[in-house]
């Protein structure tokens, strides 16, 4: 076989693995571990009210709990890209599983409210923050073209979670004490570990000899290099803090609502079906959103930005329809408007920062998140002071309203800073494109023609350039 030949084989490998092949098989593991990890997270809103009852605690303090459980699985965003870096994406996701496990069945034995702040509060965060990021970044190696599908079917396991988990506790707790319902969520999410031993680290297909410039873009200087170079991304910046806002009253109802239920004296267990109702449509709304994301038709941007504006004028109004009617709209409401977002976060993450920063940005965006776990203690103490939740959904909407009004700014600031370019539609300003970076296809040149089609293996797809207007053209193929 000729040279030439064995190149044309090797890239036609290459381009097979990132558009899929195994990958569809960590994205299915990975979605099995999300309704084994973050179902048994999301219906903490159950074990609130047994908690409350147990320890005779106001809501505030027992919300602390789940609010530092969510926060740290984000807040360990960092670390646990920092140790896939280090000793891969699979021993991570192992070490994850069996620490969040552990931490269930500790949990279960605890004689205070205290002990659960670090053993259900830190430990099950921690664990499933090791196992959760996993997933999401070895899903964004091994695919391109169908990225967003991809993680639409990964997060689509936490929301299918919620739909398992929730009748699943409420089963258990009718016959067994919530201590023994936490050690068969213990068991229920050991069984995890047999899906992220699928975790195979995706390699390119390149040649054993080793250069210089791949040396060098694999050493710990690059590597400092590039973790710098992130926060010099503006838009990537206004990214965070727009998914930041957005966040602060996200967890609000999975904490809050059936606790809600019961103060507007909604049939027994009501509570427990709009969880179900919830994790449904946030199902269905995340393989919709999904699939709409991989679309040449549809911006991104827009996506979220309408989809976090809708869920917080639907936490905004909610006071007003204090009915189980009212309920049910509400949570399909905001359950089909959570892929719109929850999708496109590593999604518009990779746009704005490119492959290579990908695993740093996605950890520090999840540190950012993390400060979320403040909105449930937040609410939960506006509900303290008020005797309902009015204010608390008031608090959960406003600054989703907000984050959806600062996105505005991520197009805006792209056109004035200097990036390095062709890395994603978002990060670079068209109009210092360099397009020596970018390869032609002379076999695929028509004559004459008025455009030119250019490829770049940084990019997701291809991408039409008006030769004339390039600013023009760049924008409106933008498929954020």
């Amino acid at each position: 076989m000729s040279r030439a030949g064995g190149d044309a084989d090797r890239t036609a490998q290459s381009t097979e693995e990132r558009e899929g092949g195994w990958g569809w098989v960590i994205a299915v593991a990975a979605f099995f571990v999300n309704i084994l990890t973050i179902g048994c997270h999301n219906v903490f809103g159950l074990l609130l009210m047994d908690l409350v009852e147990e320890f005779d605690e106001s809501v505030f303090k027992t919300s602390l709990i789940g609010s530092i459980d969510f926060g740290c699985i984000l807040i360990f965003g960092p670390l646990g890209g920092a140790c896939a870096n280090t000793f891969g994406s699979r021993p991570t996701a192992v070490l994850g599983v069996l620490i969040l496990s552990s931490s269930l069945l500790i949990s279960s034995y605890a004689s205070t409210l205290d002990f659960l702040f670090y053993s259900y509060g830190i430990g099950f965060g921690l664990g499933t923050s090791l196992c959760y990021v996993q997933g999401i970044v070895m899903v964004s190696k091994y695919f391109t073209s169908q990225r967003a599908m991809a993680t639409g079917i990964v997060f689509c396991g936490s929301a299918l979670g919620t739909l398992v988990v929730s009748p699943l506790y409420q089963l258990t707790s009718t016959y067994l004490t919530w201590r023994q319902t936490l050690r068969v969520m213990s068991a229920f999410s050991f069984l995890s570990l047999l899906c992220v031993l699928t975790y195979r680290p995706f390699e390119r297909s390149t040649d054993k000899k080793s250069t210089l410039e791949e040396r060098v873009n694999k050493s710990p200087a690059r590597g400092l290099i590039v973790d710098l170079a992130l926060w010099k991304n503006v838009a990537f910046i206004i990214w965070a803090i727009s998914i930041g806002l957005f966040k602060l009253g996200y967890l609000v109802p999975y904490v809050h609502v059936v606790k809600h239920c019961e103060d507007i004296g909604a049939p027994e267990n009501f509570g427990s079906l709009v969880l179900v109702v919830l994790g449904l449509t946030t199902s269905v709304g995340r393989l919709i959103f999904g699939r709409l994301a991989d679309s040449p038709k549809v911006n991104r941007l827009y996506v979220s930005q309408t989809s976090a504006f809708i869920t917080g004028l639907a936490n905004l109004i909610l006071p007003s329809m204090p009915s189980p009617t009212g309920l049910i709209i509400y949570s399909i409401v905001i359950g089909l408007m959570d892929g719109g977002v929850e999708i496109l976060l590593p999604v518009m993450t990779l746009d704005l920062v490119g492959s290579e920063k990908m695993t740093i940005a996605w950890g520090c965006l999840l540190a950012v998140i993390s400060f979320s776990g403040l909105g449930p203690p937040i609410a939960g103490a506006l509900r303290d002071a008020q005797g309902d939740y009015s204010g608390a959904f008031y608090f959960a909407g406003a600054p989703m309203i907000v984050s959806s009004l600062v996105l505005i700014l991520i197009p805006t600031w792209a056109k004035k800073q200097h990036q390095e370019p062709a890395l994603s539609f978002l990060s670079i300003d068209p109009s210092k494109l360099d397009l020596s970076r970018i390869t032609i296809p002379d076999d695929n040149k028509p004559a004459g023609a008025k455009h030119e089609k250019y490829n770049s293996p940084q990019l997701t797809r291809p991408v039409k350039v008006h030769v004339n207007d390039i600013s023009k053209e760049i924008y409106e193929t933008n498929q954020i």
